[in-house]
């Protein structure tokens, strides 16, 4: 955020020496990409400074409302949106990486369908407010939550973006011609020291190895998620399964990878435990996550590649415009059925059960699986071995408390308990 600050700072000092559509563009960029930020701290803290200059003293920085910061961040987009390149920024060229309309289109989305949640001050005090009674003001029309959050991706959809034919094609080793990325980082070995942590974390050592990679042995999927994707019942195991995850007996080159006592490599979906110590799948338990193509010549035990990172993506505006759609009274059978049918899935019925599961099953390992399941309420109930905390469906571990030593370091910010 100060950076941020600094950066428009510096461009309106210069003002002078740019055109009036440079500085729009530029300044553009700069508040976006501080709303973007905003974006997540709501997400992730709820209650926190909002800093809208550079010059504010350490003295000056209290926390502000989550409704606050999240209104903010909402009106930021809509005001630069229309000075942002209509560019899709996953693309090579003058745009690449960077937050484009499409980009702010998607944020502002995102931000509409979680509004339920962001203007909640303080989850264990404060009851929800339903999304058909919070409004914005979108070309003019006072839209509501459901029907702000369609509209921005009915922007989306005009904006040219459409699933790939394979699903696999998102995350290849060159997925820089995607129809369906919307925002990336973008990443090549030879030009960027952005690491990708997730396959070099989740793989067994050996199975590193036997890539010519390092590995870490770390990640895998719950049991609920390895079920929810149909393992162990071919008949109804979903096709995204073996594209998300390493199971069962592992292979390299057509190879079978050996452990270090000369067995197979095999992965354990179902014997995950909360303490494995004295379990013998101490190092094999758990379906470990696959999802990009291995960059075989990566650097840094893999953990440099040239597989861009997908943040956002088309599947997820067709996703958030079902799952909006039926919370409006409305069908969002259409969307749904765009993402199963690419996936070679049979059709179901677009209810916010079936919705919520399908994000699960097309969004595996993409990182917004805390936030549906805080949006659909789910996020505080016990799962396989995870036993749920007393009194924790009081909403507070839905967020991240404020570092101790921020408090220490700022005697005006206040834990979000205060609100």
């Amino acid at each position: 955020m100060v950076q941020c600050n600094d950066a428009i700072a510096l461009i309106d000092k210069h003002k002078n020496i740019l055109t009036q559509q440079q500085w729009l563009a530029y300044n553009a960029e700069a508040r976006a990409i501080r709303a973007m930020f905003y974006y997540y701290l709501v997400d992730l803290f709820g209650n926190v400074p909002l800093l809208k200059s550079n010059k504010a003293s350490v003295s000056e920085v209290y926390n502000a409302s989550r409704t606050e910061v999240f209104r903010f961040a909402f009106h930021e987009l809509q005001n630069v949106a229309p000075h942002l390149a209509n560019a899709h920024s996953n693309l090579q060229g003058e745009y690449y990486g960077r937050i484009t309309q499409p980009v702010a289109y998607f944020l502002l989305a995102k931000l509409a369908l979680n509004a339920e949640v962001f203007t909640c001050n303080n989850p264990e005090r404060n009851t929800l407010q339903q999304g058909t009674n919070i409004h914005f003001t979108v070309d003019g029309q006072k839209l509501n939550a459901w029907q702000t959050t369609i509209n921005y991706c009915q922007k989306l959809q005009a904006a040219g973006y459409q699933l790939e034919q394979n699903y696999a094609d998102n995350f290849k080793l060159h997925n820089e011609n995607s129809s369906e990325n919307i925002f990336t980082i973008p990443m090549d070995k030879n030009l960027y020291p952005n690491e990708y942590q997730y396959l070099f974390r989740s793989r067994h050592y050996n199975h590193g190895k036997a890539l010519g990679l390092g590995a870490e042995n770390g990640a895998c999927a719950t049991i609920s998620t390895v079920r929810a994707f149909g393992y162990g019942n071919p008949s109804t195991l979903d096709s995204r399964f073996k594209l998300n995850f390493y199971a069962d007996t592992v292979k390299v080159d057509g190879q079978v990878v050996r452990l270090d006592n000369g067995k197979e490599l095999v992965y354990m979906p179902l014997n995950v435990e909360i303490d494995l110590t004295a379990s013998p799948y101490i190092k094999t338990a758990g379906a470990r996550m696959a999802k990009y193509e291995v960059d075989r010549k990566g650097f840094l035990d893999g953990k440099l590649q040239d597989n861009d990172i997908v943040l956002y993506r088309y599947a997820d505006v067709l996703l958030m415009m079902a799952e909006a759609k039926v919370r409006n009274g409305q069908s969002g059978q259409t969307e749904m059925d765009a993402v199963r049918t690419r996936a070679g899935m049979p059709t179901r019925t677009a209810t916010l059960n079936n919705i919520l599961q399908e994000r699960l099953l097309e969004l595996m390992w993409e990182g917004w699986r805390r936030q549906d399941l805080i949006r659909f309420g789910r996020f505080t109930q016990s799962y396989d071995l995870r036993q749920a905390l007393v009194n924790e469906n009081k909403g507070a571990t839905t967020l991240f408390p404020i570092p101790r030593k921020a408090i220490e370091s700022n005697g005006n910010l206040r834990p979000n308990s205060n609100f």
